[in-house]
C-alpha cells in the first residue's frame, strides 16, 4: 500500500488528512504531512498472523481514540509554517509520539531564535482545554 492510497479527510485543514501505509515490518498511521506513527508487527514469541493482529489493534485503537477527540495534536509554528508536531494525551499532557521539521528554514529560524507559536488540535478542529 502507498502512502495515501488510504486516505481520510480532515475535519480541519490545520490537522491534516489521516493516512495509512502497511507493510510486512509495520503499520503506519500519518495525520497531515508532519506527524505520523508506526505500529510494528512484533513477531517475537506469537506466530505471524498474531503478530499482525496485535500491530493492527494497536493502530486501530490510536486511530479510534484520535476520531474520538481523546489524542491532542501539538503543532509548533514558526513564521506562520508548522515545523513541528508531538501527538500528546490530553489528561496528562505525556507526549505519545512526535516528529520534527529539520529543513534549512526550520533551523534557520531556531538559530535566529524567531519566536514560535504552539497551537493545539484534535480530530474535529482546535483544541482548548
Amino acid at each position: 500500500m502507498e502512502k495515501g492510497s488510504l486516505k481520510i479527510p480532515a475535519q480541519d485543514k490545520n490537522v491534516g488528512d489521516m493516512w495509512f501505509y502497511a507493510d510486512e515490518n509495520d503499520i503506519t498511521v500519518g495525520v497531515g504531512d508532519l506527524f505520523h506513527i508506526h505500529f510494528p508487527v512484533d513477531r517475537q514469541n506469537v506466530n505471524p498472523v498474531e503478530a499482525v493482529d496485535r500491530a493492527i489493534s494497536a493502530a486501530l485503537g490510536y486511530v479510534a481514540d484520535f476520531f474520538a477527540d481523546r489524542v491532542v495534536l501539538r503543532i509548533k509554528y514558526r513564521c506562520n509554517r508548522p515545523v513541528s508536531a508531538r501527538v500528546v494525551d490530553p489528561g496528562n499532557d505525556k507526549c505519545l509520539g512526535w516528529i520534527g521539521s529539520l529543513g534549512f528554514g526550520s533551523i534557520l529560524s531556531a538559530l535566529l531564535f524567531r519566536k514560535s507559536e504552539v497551537k493545539d488540535f484534535v480530530w474535529s478542529g482546535p483544541y482548548d482545554p
